[in-house]
Order: C-alpha cells, then sequence, then structure tokens
C-alpha cells in the first residue's frame, strides 16, 4: 500500500481542521513555539509526529520547502529564517502526493491557518489593510498540484506524479500558462467569495497595459524605491534561477522594503516546485537577466491591489460598474477589516468571535466557487480607486470618464465660508466604517473633506474653486504616509515684518498659490490660511519622488536655505535676475500655525480613511537641485515641532535627492 494512502486516527478536530474552521484562528506564539488555540497546537504536533519532523524547529537559512529541481516549477520556493521548518515540510509532501485525501488536506489547513494569522498580524492589521481576497483564497488551496498541464504535452513528465488537486476552474492548474491563470482565478474566485461578479477576467488576455487577466494597469521594468513597492495582492512578473526567462507569475502577500530591485517579499503563486499551489519567501536581486541561485528578479508589475474587498465594500453599484464589477443577490460573508488582528475581539478569528473554532465560520471562505471566467476586452487600459471613498477613475483606449464633482461650495475666495452637504444631504455619500470601527463620510471626489474643519481654524477648502489642472489620477491610500514640503519662492502679498510686497498687476495682486499643483497652499500675510486645494488622494505633480505617496504642502514666500534668526545672517537664497536685491522673507506666527494645523489635518484625515502618515520630508530629499526647498525657518519652526508632536519621522532621502542638513535638524550630520 503506497505510504500516502495510510491514513491517521482522525476526530471531530480533524474534520473541523479539514472544513476550514481553524483558518482565521492560526496566530502563533511570540516565540515561535507553536499556535496558541491548544485544538490547533494539538493537531500540528499529531501531524509533524507523523511526517516525522519536530514542531518547534525553526528554519535557519531558508530552509527549501521541496528541494525543487530545473523544470519541476518556476519558483524558488523556500521559508523564511525564523519561521517554523513544517512549513516546508508539509508543502512538500503534499505537493508530492498522489492523492489529495484527509492527511493532505490538513497539512494545507495547517500552512493555511499559519500564514493567514502570520501574515495579517505581522504586516496587515499595523498598517491599517485587510488580506486582500485574492491571497486568502490562495492560502486555502497550499499543496494542491498537478503536473498534468497542457503545456506538457503529450504526457505529465516522468517521475513528477502530483495530487491532481489543482484545477483549472479553482486555481489554474492545468492550463498552457499556469502561473498566470492561478493569479487571475485567485482575483476572480477570491471576489466571487464575497459576492461580486466579475466581468472582466479571462486570464492573460491580451491588450495594451493589461496583464495576468486583470483591467488593471501593468509597471514594465523595475521601479526601485519604497513609492513603487507592490502592494498586498499586486501580480508581479519575476525571474528565477531555473524557471522559463519569459517569467514566473506570483501575487504579493508582503513586500519588504524595495520590492523591485532590492530586499525580500512573500508571495503565492501556481506552478511552483512540483507544479504546486505554494506560499513563499524569497530575496531580490537586482538582475535584467537571471538572478543567483536563492533569488528572484523582478521583470513587471500588475496593479490589482485596487480590488481591495474592503474598499469596495464602500462602492456604490456605479462605482463597481466603473470597475467592471456588480454586486451578486444574496447572503455572502463581509470583506477582512482594515487593521484589525486575528485576536481582535469581535473579530471572527478571536476567540470571542467564534468560541475557538467551535463550528463554522460565516467568514470562512469556502474552497472555490465553481465559477468560470470569461474573456476579458483588453481595452482597459487603467483602473485606479481613491481608498475608502471608492471613487474611481477609467482609461479605456481614448477616452477617460472621471467621477462626477460634488456640488461647488459657495466660497469664492480667501475670508469667504464654505457651506458643506450634511450626512443626510442629497447627493451626500453614506458613512462608511473606518479601521476602528468609528464612521466617516465617504465624499465623493472634489468634495469637501470629511474631518470637522472647525477643530482646524486656519485651515480652509477651497477644493471646489481652485485649478484641477493636476487631477489625472490617485495614489492608492496605503501608500500614502508622507507630507512633503515646499516654498513657493514668490509670494502674492508682504509677509515679514519688513512688509516686503510683490508686484501689482492690473486686476489686483497676484495669486499664484490658487493654481499652483499641490495638495494644500498656506498663504502669507497676518491673515494667513491654509487651503486645500486638492484631495489628499490625488496624485498631483509637485515633488517628484514623492508624487505617488505624499500630500504636497506649498509655504507662500521666498525664503533662505539657511537664516539664522539671531545673528540676521543668511545664505542659499534664490532670487530671479530681475529682483537682485530681493531680501528672504520670514514666515509669521500666523503662517506657521496654520501649516500645523493643516499638517495636523491631513494626518487626521488619512487615518480616518484607513491609511497612515509616517514621515515628513522636504523637497530637496527627492530632487536635490531644489536645495532650499522649504528652508530653514519652515523645517525648524514646523516639521520638527509637528514630527516631535504626532510622533512623525524625516522621510528617507531618495536617490536625486539631499539629506536634511544640520542648519535644519541639530541631529543631523547631512552637510547642507
Amino acid at each position: 500500500m503506497p505510504e500516502d494512502s495510510e491514513d491517521l486516527v482522525r476526530n471531530v478536530s480533524d474534520e473541523k481542521l479539514i472544513r476550514g474552521d481553524y483558518q482565521k484562528i492560526g496566530t502563533y506564539k511570540a516565540d515561535m513555539s507553536g499556535f496558541v488555540n491548544p485544538e490547533l497546537q494539538q493537531l500540528l504536533e499529531k501531524y509533524c509526529q507523523e511526517t516525522g519532523c519536530d514542531p518547534k524547529t525553526l528554519s535557519q537559512r531558508g530552509s527549501p520547502g521541496s528541494g525543487s529541481k530545473a523544470g519541476v516549477g518556476d519558483a524558488e520556493h523556500k521559508v523564511k529564517p525564523g519561521l517554523p521548518v513544517w512549513l516546508g515540510v508539509f508543502q512538500s509532501k503534499a505537493e508530492k502526493s498522489a492523492e489529495w485525501g484527509p492527511k493532505q488536506k490538513a497539512w494545507s489547513r495547517l500552512m493555511g491557518s499559519f500564514f493567514y494569522a502570520y501574515f495579517t498580524d505581522k504586516y496587515y492589521a499595523p498598517n491599517n489593510m485587510a488580506i486582500p481576497a485574492n491571497v486568502e483564497y490562495f492560502l486555502h488551496h497550499l499543496g494542491k498540484s498537478n503536473p498534468k498541464g497542457a503545456d506538457w504535452k503529450p504526457k505529465p513528465r516522468p517521475g513528477y506524479v502530483g495530487n491532481g488537486a489543482a484545477t483549472f476552474s479553482e486555481i489554474g492548474g492545468g492550463g498552457a500558462n499556469y502561473c498566470a491563470a492561478a493569479s487571475s482565478k485567485a482575483l476572480l474566485n477570491g471576489l466571487t467569495v464575497f459576492g461580486y461578479k466579475c466581468n472582466f477576467i479571462g486570464y492573460a488576455p491580451g491588450g495594451k497595459g493589461v496583464g495576468h487577466g486583470c483591467p488593471a494597469k501593468a509597471q514594465m521594468g523595475r521601479r526601485a524605491g519604497e513609492a513603487n513597492r507592490p502592494l498586498p495582492g499586486d501580480v508581479l512578473s519575476i525571474r528565477t534561477a531555473i524557471g522559463p526567462m519569459s517569467g514566473h507569475v506570483i501575487t504579493i502577500c508582503w513586500a519588504i522594503s524595495d520590492g523591485t530591485k532590492s530586499g525580500e517579499m512573500y508571495y503565492v503563486s501556481g506552478n511552483s516546485a512540483h507544479a504546486s499551489v505554494s506560499c513563499d519567501w524569497a530575496q531580490i536581486a537586482d538582475a535584467a537577466g537571471r538572478p543567483p541561485r536563492g533569488s528572484v528578479a523582478v521583470i513587471n508589475r500588475v496593479i490589482t491591489s485596487c480590488f481591495a474587498t474592503d474598499k469596495l465594500a464602500a462602492m456604490d453599484a456605479s462605482g463597481l460598474s466603473r470597475l467592471k464589477l456588480s454586486k451578486k443577490q444574496g447572503d455572502f460573508p463581509q470583506p477582512p477589516k482594515a487593521g484589525q488582528k486575528t485576536g481582535d475581539a469581535g473579530s471572527a478569528s478571536s476567540p470571542a468571535g467564534n468560541s475557538g473554532a467551535t463550528g463554522p465560520d460565516s467568514q470562512v471562505l469556502p474552497d472555490a466557487p465553481k465559477v468560470e471566467s470569461t474573456k476579458g476586452s483588453g481595452d482597459v487600459q487603467t483602473v485606479a480607486t481613491s481608498g475608502s471613498t471608492g471613487a474611481t477613475i477609467i482609461r479605456l483606449g481614448k477616452h477617460q470618464s472621471e467621477p462626477p464633482k460634488a456640488p461647488a461650495a459657495t466660497a469664492s475666495g480667501p475670508g469667504k465660508t464654505q457651506s458643506t452637504p450634511g450626512a443626510n444631504a442629497p447627493g451626500a455619500t453614506a458613512p462608511a466604517a473606518n479601521a476602528s470601527g468609528a464612521t466617516a463620510p465617504a465624499a465623493p471626489a472634489g468634495a469637501p473633506p470629511s474631518p470637522d474643519l472647525s477643530k482646524y481654524p486656519l485651515v480652509e477648502d477651497y477644493t471646489a474653486n481652485a485649478a484641477a489642472k493636476g487631477r489625472k489620477r490617485k495614489n492608492p491610500l496605503a501608500r500614502i504616509d508622507t507630507i512633503c514640503l515646499h516654498q513657493m519662492a514668490c509670494a502674492s502679498v508682504g509677509g515679514t515684518a519688513e512688509g516686503n510686497v510683490t508686484k501689482q498687476t492690473k486686476t489686483g495682486r497676484v495669486e499664484r498659490w490658487k493654481s499652483l499643483n499641490a495638495h494644500i497652499a498656506v498663504t502669507v500675510g497676518p491673515e494667513s490660511k491654509a487651503w486645500i486645494l486638492n484631495d489628499v488622494e490625488w496624485r498631483i505633480p509637485h515633488g517628484h519622488g514623492w508624487n505617488s505617496r505624499s500630500v504636497g504642502i506649498e509655504v507662500e514666500g521666498h525664503f533662505a536655505g539657511i537664516h539664522d534668526l539671531q545673528t540676521g545672517k543668511w545664505s542659499k537664497y534664490w532670487k530671479p535676475k530681475s529682483k537682485p536685491n530681493r531680501k528672504p522673507m520670514v514666515p509669521t506666527s500666523q503662517q506657521i500655525e496654520a501649516l500645523k494645523q493643516v499638517m495636523r489635518w491631513i494626518v487626521a484625515e488619512i487615518a480616518k480613511r484607513g491609511g497612515k502618515i509616517k514621515y515628513v520630508s522636504a523637497h530637496r530629499q527627492s530632487y536635490g537641485t531644489k536645495a532650499s526647498d522649504p528652508g530653514q525657518l519652515i523645517w525648524r519652526q514646523a516639521a520638527l515641532p509637528i514630527m516631535k508632536e504626532l510622533g512623525l519621522a524625516t522621510a528617507p532621502t531618495l536617490k536625486r535627492g539631499k539629506g536634511i542638513p544640520k542648519q535644519w535638524d541639530p541631529s543631523s550630520t547631512v552637510e547642507y
């Protein structure tokens, strides 16, 4: 009798495990000695004993999951150092088994339970994210393999059996392009579980800008830096030392640091070693061709993280239709909440939520909805969503469709009060729950900001009247982590004790701040205020490398790079040739206070939408030519105090930028 057909003595706990009741309670102990849940730990010890591995042994140097060899599958899957070795043992045994019986299903469920809690508690919850539906779906199919793919004609490769459980309809197995099909099927089926009917996914359909079955933008090339780091749920093409040069398709669980040229990442894929579904860890090499053995090289990225189910839940029918989605009739599980850990009270995975897995949980995904996808038209080039509001921009060929603008506010300029629609006013959007369970208005794009601006008396909304020339696409909310400070290097009216006044025109004073490419403008003068020009999620071209991750603030005025108020000495000051005698300005106390208030507002606004601001940056940090931007006085009087008050950090200096000089921050060692 083959070894794999032998069975263990099974009881109610085994049946719960195989059914999926433990899928969301796999929290591991801090010392990595085992599961917190005693029933799950007992099951782990039972199956580890049967397979001959120690449940407490941890990987030392990236244990290989199955000892993959060339030709067996595309990924060099490994267990990250510090994680349990049994993850690789169960993966290897499951994928190489000749059957998919209770034993193999139990191995798969134990792996899925561990990774669900590990990613949720360690990465998603601390970053105010929810586990993506496609990642969660993959975790229900680990270890399934299919070595009889159509691309292996006329017969399976000799010596590789496989359990045959990775069917095409479930997880893309058996197709001519198994890895691409797997990432497409995981997104399609994962969304279907939560009640979304998908009309766009075939798998890997053609069409410019379209990749791997998704109507989302494909970023070609290996763009380095935090701003281009893949988000959970994105699809990547990678090369390995043993796979084809055409690449292997994976879905990101979490990318650490850069994620395109360096760092490391966790990912899920089909057609891994032995043509299996696996969850892997890999180091990233900056290689244009084949990377070194044990590493992967990124080829391109398809942004499918825009289909996050916690964001889709806030959309109405029109918003979903722009994404080529519709909500099906019937009772479906609620999507995971952003920022919720597996042990949070009231969650499906907490003891209070299901009493330690005492029966099926409505939040547990079924193994596979039996739904076949339809071919996409291939004409969708870009899809983007606006975070919690659900506002969407879609480009279909040469046509661009944008969400309708909100009714214009009554104000026409500084000094006038603006009206905002109430929660129940016509055209207002119903409140949507944020990560902590509180409610916040999910206003359409262009509407007044959601927080109560009465808390910030020097902050005014001007979005309805400001020039909208920079509003072309939006940044993913999860990526917006920085406030970028600028100086305008010009001014409309004087703001110093000396009363420096700029040139007047025939139509009145120059007010360039109204048409800036920025999110915020802080005006000069004794009545300084911070004016919100663009919603914080618009990608506005204001700061070079900061554009994809920041909220940009322009401080009106011309300030010196170095300015000592005690001695009166200043230097590093730009002035136009037409004004050779111009002297640098000093911001008024109200201008600094307005800047501080709007920085507090940005942090609160991003948090209310489910994101998190972590850094404050200067424009000089992304573009060294702008060395005096925003200047010593702005940084010392506003940036440093706000960072200390709100627990923010100085942003990392980008490749083309210059660090914060010691004249701006006494703790710095960087020369100007």
